[in-house]
C-alpha cells in the first residue's frame, strides 16, 4: 500500500476552519489599520487582501472589520479574532524560537518587554551583544504592563514587582533609587525648597492612568505635592518635561542626567528590580548568553 502524500493545505486553528494564513493577514490589518498597510506589510495585492476578508466574514457569517475612507477599524468580533491571532502569532513565534537549531554560533530572536524607564540600558546591553553576535535578533517591547512570560509574550522582562511565581526565573537585579528632580532653569524661576513645607508649594511632573498608581506618584503625594501640573505615562516623558523646566519630577538616580536634584537630604524611594525569563527560554543559547550580559550590567548599574 502506498504511503498517504502529506497535505499541503495550511493548518487550521482547531475546530474554527480558520488557516494561519487568513489569520496572519487578518492580524495585519488589525496591526496597520488599513488593507493597504496590510497588503504593503505582507507584499501582496490590496485586492487579495480583500477578498480574504471578505471570504473570512462569510464562514464566520459576522462582519470583522468596518470599513472607512480612512482604513479599517475592527468590530467587536473583530477584536476578538485579532487577540486570538495575537496570541497565535505570540505561541508560534516562541515555539519556531524554542525549535531553532543549536550551533556554534549564536543565531534567532529574543524578545524583551521591559518599561520605558530601562530601555536606554537594555539598548547598550543589544548594542554590546550585538557586536559578538551579529546575527541574533532583537524584539524590545516597551509596554507599562506586566507581560505574560507563561503564554511567552516574551524571553526576558525587566520589572520592579515579583509575582512569587514559581515556574518563573527570578534574579534580583538590585534596588531602583528614586529622587526629586528639577532643571536649573525652573529652580531659577521658582526658588529652591529647603525644606517639605515650601516643596509643597511647587509644581510636579507625575505620571497618567493608568500608570496614576505608581509607587513614584504614591511618594510625591506623601512628600505633600498638591500641584500636579503635567502627567505622562513614560518616564521619557516626564523626563524631557522636568528638563524643559514645567516642574519637579520623582525620576530614579540611576537615569538621570542634566538636572539637579531637590531636597537631597530626604529619604529616597526605593524599589526592588528584577530580571525575569521562563525557565524554557533559558534553554536556548542566545538568550542564556544576554541574560547574562544583561543581569550583570543592570546590577553594575544599581551598584
Amino acid at each position: 500500500m502506498n504511503a498517504k502524500r502529506p497535505s499541503r493545505e495550511i493548518p487550521t486553528i482547531a475546530g474554527s476552519g480558520i488557516n494561519w494564513d487568513e489569520l496572519r493577514l487578518f492580524l495585519a490589518v488589525i496591526r496597520g489599520g488599513s488593507f493597504l498597510a496590510a497588503a504593503r506589510a505582507l507584499n501582496v495585492a490590496v485586492s487579495t487582501v480583500s477578498r480574504r476578508i471578505a471570504a473570512l466574514e462569510r464562514r464566520m457569517d459576522t462582519v470583522l472589520l468596518e470599513r472607512r475612507t480612512d482604513g479599517a477599524v475592527a468590530t467587536d468580533a473583530g477584536r476578538a479574532l485579532g487577540a486570538l491571532a495575537e496570541r497565535v502569532a505570540l505561541d508560534l513565534a516562541a515555539t519556531l524560537r524554542d525549535v531553532a537549531p543549536v550551533s556554534k554560533s549564536l543565531k534567532g530572536t529574543i524578545r524583551i518587554s521591559a518599561g520605558d524607564g530601562f530601555t536606554v540600558a537594555i539598548a547598550d546591553c543589544i548594542a554590546k551583544f550585538s557586536e559578538q553576535h551579529p546575527d541574533v535578533e532583537f524584539e524590545l517591547v516597551v509596554e507599562s504592563r506586566v507581560a505574560n512570560l507563561h503564554k511567552r509574550e516574551a524571553d526576558i522582562a525587566v520589572r520592579t514587582v515579583h509575582r512569587q511565581e514559581p515556574s518563573l526565573v527570578y534574579a534580583r537585579l538590585g534596588e531602583l533609587n528614586y529622587a526629586l528632580w528639577a532643571s536649573a532653569e525652573y529652580l531659577r524661576k521658582c526658588g529652591t525648597p529647603e525644606s517639605l513645607g515650601e516643596l509643597r508649594a511647587h509644581r510636579f511632573i507625575g505620571f497618567s492612568a493608568p500608570l496614576d498608581k505608581h509607587a513614584a506618584v504614591r511618594w510625591l503625594r506623601s512628600l505633600g505635592a498638591r500641584q500636579i501640573t503635567v502627567r505622562a505615562n513614560t518616564f521619557r516623558a516626564q523626563f524631557l518635561a522636568a528638563q524643559k523646566g514645567t516642574g519637579i519630577a520623582a525620576l530614579p538616580r540611576s537615569a538621570v542626567r542634566n538636572l539637579i536634584e531637590v531636597l537631597p537630604g530626604i529619604a529616597p524611594l526605593s524599589l526592588p528590580l528584577f530580571f525575569v525569563s521562563h525557565p524554557q527560554s533559558l534553554r536556548r543559547p542566545q538568550v542564556r548568553a544576554f541574560a547574562d550580559l544583561l543581569i550583570a550590567d543592570l546590577r553594575a548599574r544599581l551598584a
